[in-house]
């Protein structure tokens, strides 16, 4: 892990700056709008995303239904869910119904970190310091439990001006969300839960949503840092996150452009 350092500022491109200077050769990536959608529904399901930013995913409903084959399918049939299954049981060791609904019920019951925003106004001071006038790492851990070290490290690496926003958000509660919402996502295209057994979470994701950030922008920000500080360090997949943010906001068929977070 590369702890930070006092290094002078760079032209390198911020994290801002990658958010607008959205590539245009992105806006032709293959997205999948569902019709007939109330824009509750869309912007519920919205919530999942930058995550599986893929060539056709579905982006304002669940990936499409694919229950596990039976019988001689399970020999002979390709089964077009396994792979949301087996990322499931891979990543977040999720199997069953049960699982999925307890899993996803328990990151929007723990939604944000208080130990996060405990810290916010070191990180709002960090991330206002910058040059020689930054304080050497050391310095800014050593006050600082251990235990919570990792929600500050992030913002002391050399990449935290291109992974990070320039200002901190007030909450990381977008992460959990968007975990949540993605874990309901993959687990209707493995065909383990239907739509009507997410309608609650999915109502109640998009109320913290709505009630913890004003714009896409904002809640882009809480899920940014909420990955960053969750994993305790930045590497290059968080650069390329940034990115795959730049295009949620800006292509024309993400919820996120076609509508604002707020009804």
């Amino acid at each position: 892990m590369t702890y930070p350092a006092d290094t002078a500022a760079t032209t390198a491109p911020t994290y801002r700056s990658i958010l607008r200077n959205f590539p245009s050769s992105s806006r032709g990536l293959p997205l999948t709008w569902e019709s007939g959608r109330s824009d509750d529904s869309c912007r519920a399901w919205g919530l999942s995303l930058p995550h599986g930013l893929t060539d056709g995913r579905v982006v304002n409903g669940p990936a499409e239904a694919h229950p596990p084959n039976a019988g001689f399918q399970k020999l002979f049939v390709v089964d077009p869910g396994e792979a949301h299954r087996h990322h499931l049981a891979r990543v977040f060791g999720i199997r069953t119904t049960d699982d999925i609904l307890e899993s996803a019920s328990a990151r929007l019951r723990d939604a944000g970190d208080p130990d996060y925003r405990e810290h916010l106004p070191l990180l709002d001071t960090l991330c206002s310091t910058t040059g020689p006038e930054r304080p050497a790492a050391h310095t800014v851990l050593s006050p600082v439990d251990p235990a919570h070290h990792h929600l500050i490290v992030p913002f002391l690496q050399d990449s935290a001006p291109m992974a990070l926003p320039e200002t901190p958000p007030q909450d990381t509660t977008a992460w959990d969300v968007s975990v949540a919402v993605h874990l309901l996502w993959l687990a209707h295209g493995g065909g383990l839960v239907t739509e009507d057994q997410c309608s609650g979470m999915l109502a109640r994701a998009l109320d913290l949503a709505q009630s913890t950030y004003s714009t896409w922008e904002d809640f882009a920000d809480g899920v940014v840092v909420g990955r960053a500080v969750s994993d305790g360090r930045l590497d290059d997949s968080c650069v390329r996150f940034v990115h795959d943010i730049a295009v949620v906001l800006n292509h024309p068929d993400s919820p996120w452009f076609r509508l604002s977070l707020q009804a």
